[in-house]
């Protein structure tokens, strides 16, 4: 079934490749695009096991999360909380709010693309 889901992802990148590459010229989706693409940032590597994940899609996630992270924080100050968006308003207000070094854009859903962040 995992094989199944890979190819149905990889068929369907390869037919709206013509659509993200006008969104590349729009410079839309640019801004993070090594992170999407699995390129975790050195920003984010603190050495330290068992970090938290938090996923925010936009502006109104982030303001959503907020709370929950300052908990988390202070019941695991042990972990390193870290947070990512998928667009980048919402990438803009989790870096005002959380720090840089804790921020970055949600890879793709594809293996390669997430493997490195859960590896590390």
């Amino acid at each position: 079934m995992f094989f199944f889901y890979n190819l149905l992802l990889v068929c369907a990148a390869v037919l709206s490749l013509p659509w993200w590459l006008f969104q590349m010229r729009l410079r839309k989706y640019r801004p993070g695009l090594w992170e999407r693409l699995g390129a975790v940032p050195a920003r984010l590597k603190s050495g330290r096991p068992g970090a938290v994940w938090v996923h925010a899609v936009s502006v109104g996630e982030v303001l959503a999360v907020s709370q929950l992270i300052a908990e988390l924080q202070v019941k695991y100050p042990d972990r390193q909380i870290l947070i990512s968006t998928t667009t980048v308003t919402g990438q803009k207000l989790a870096r005002e709010r959380f720090g840089e070094d804790r921020v970055f854009f949600m890879p793709l859903d594809f293996g390669f693309a997430v493997r490195p962040y859960l590896i590390g």
